[in-house]
């Protein structure tokens, strides 16, 4: 937890079961994207009935009418790699090592939910691993907005999180070694320039905060 832990990624990614068909797909020895992505909507196409009834109806992977790539997968995708459980060589997506864990446990227990779209036991503490070890500092930042201001609108969350995830900075610098400092240091200015603060936690809020939903620390 020394280094700084973030990632980038769209507002759009808010389902972790996605990740989980992705890699049970993936475990082989990868696949074209295109014919993952063709395979992932037919999926969320055969479990749209679950998301209707799933707590929060966002974040659904979906070709649009008249398109003809999926940008809500490409996004999930883009995910993938940046939560280092995939890569992608010359068109083909790979599983990676830490990719590979979860399929692995998967099998060893079949435990079944009544929704499509919620996680198992071991999802749950797989992605909250995965979680943590890319994104802690956002994801925490927003825990303990959460905790704080309990019950807020999420409009409250997304206008108040560059000020809590400042703080949250500014504290990590008093801890580490000098060589993290600097990086967060840079991470620090990088956030405190922030020209439009609403447009940018408008793609980090609503996606970390449905990830609380999908893993049960959220109602």
């Amino acid at each position: 937890m020394n280094k700084l832990r973030t990632i980038s990624i769209k507002t759009q990614v808010r389902r972790l079961r996605y990740f989980s068909r992705i890699l049970e797909i993936l475990e082989g020895n990868g696949l074209r994207t295109q014919l993952l992505c063709q395979r992932i909507l037919k999926w969320s196409e055969e479990n749209h009935k679950d998301f209707l009834h799933y707590p929060s109806q966002t974040g659904e992977i979906v070709l649009k009418k008249g398109k003809v790539k999926s940008q809500s997968f490409q996004n999930y995708f883009d995910a993938s790699i940046k939560f280092k459980i995939l890569n992608e060589e010359e068109g083909f997506g790979k599983i990676t090592r830490l990719g590979r864990v979860l399929p692995t446990l998967l099998r060893l227990n079949r435990e079944q939910t009544s929704n499509t779209y919620w996680l198992t036991a071991i999802e749950k503490n797989y992605f909250l691993y995965l979680i943590l070890h890319s994104d802690a500092d956002m994801f925490l930042t927003l825990q303990k907005m959460l905790i704080e201001n309990p019950g807020k609108r999420l409009d409250f969350y997304i206008g108040n999180f560059q000020e809590f995830y400042l703080k949250r900075l500014k504290l990590k610098m008093k801890l580490v070694s000098p060589i993290n400092r600097i990086k967060l240091n840079q991470a620090f200015q990088k956030v405190m320039r922030w020209r439009s603060p609403k447009r940018y936690c408008e793609d980090i809020v609503p996606s970390r905060l449905n990830w609380f939903l999908d893993l049960a620390l959220l109602s």
